[in-house]
């Protein structure tokens, strides 16, 4: 579960890195534009990239309990399915125990 916890957090933080590049480049390009338009130092740009973090850590807090609620589920339904064969097996058990004792008794002839 750990190994699984840590991949996440690679892939997430590889997300992050790519979001702040793409972030960086996009920035460099679009900056003459943005300056003869003077939107350079506007919030929305701010925004957008606050949305965009709490949008991936909702994601990523929605996995680990997704994964958390699945292995919760699979483990009760194996507990489950373990008590059915243990009842199952008690009950053949004692049917051949008390069959093995009442036994037919032989005819005299």
């Amino acid at each position: 579960m750990s190994d699984l916890e840590a991949m996440e957090d690679s892939f997430i933080g590889a997300l992050k890195k790519a979001a702040d590049a793409a972030g960086t480049q996009v920035a460099s390009q679009w900056a003459p534009v943005l300056e003869k338009m003077q939107a350079g130092g506007t919030l929305s740009g701010a925004k957008a990239a606050t949305t965009a973090e709490q949008f991936v850590q909702q994601m990523h807090t929605a996995m680990r309990d997704s994964r958390a609620a699945g292995l919760k589920a699979a483990q009760t339904l194996a507990e489950s399915y373990a008590a059915l064969v243990s009842g199952v097996l008690i009950g053949m058990s004692d049917a051949l125990t008390q069959g093995g004792a009442a036994k037919p008794k032989a005819g005299k002839k």
